[in-house]
């Protein structure tokens, strides 16, 4: 009797060890694609939220005029103090696909790249819906075509 292995033996071992090898490494980065796209998922919903809690706050800050104009794609509040007025707006630029918040002419984007499309909607005389649909940049593993995160705002003193 022999002893050793022969080279087939050898070849036969180190094809199956390469491929059990292959199989673990597609695995783990599999998990690793995933677990990216899951974080940036939830980057994104963060995101809304936040952009969400300062549409809430200014709505529930506004003192006069609220209007939804655009077919609910705008939002106008109109703050007043003792001495002066002025009018925080939110709206979608397509061009730049960027939500806006434009205070008395300052304007400046509230979203970081992702297409965060708002929708506003008057539910009664004291109450306004927002919705913010999202649409992913990349394409991920995970099968998401868009994202939809609401909330509805108590206005304080209802809609003049």
């Amino acid at each position: 009797m022999e002893k050793g292995m022969t080279l087939l033996e050898v070849i036969l071992a180190l094809f199956i060890f390469l491929l059990l090898l292959t199989g673990a490494i597609g695995f783990f980065q599999l998990t690793f694609n995933l677990q990216a796209d899951i974080n940036g998922n939830c980057d994104v919903q963060q995101n809304c939220r936040f952009i969400l809690e300062q549409m809430s706050r200014d709505l529930q800050r506004a003192e006069g005029l609220v209007q939804i104009m655009d077919g609910g794609k705008r939002l106008n509040l109109e703050f007043k103090d003792q001495y002066t007025k002025h009018q925080i707006s939110y709206y979608y630029q397509a061009v730049n696909k960027e939500v806006i918040r434009d205070d008395n002419g300052s304007s400046s984007p509230i979203t970081d790249g992702t297409i965060i499309i708002p929708a506003f909607e008057k539910r009664n005389s004291k109450l306004i819906k927002i919705k913010l649909t999202v649409y992913p940049l990349q394409p991920s593993s995970i099968n998401l075509s868009s994202l939809v995160v609401e909330g509805k705002v108590c206005l304080r003193n209802g809609w003049l």
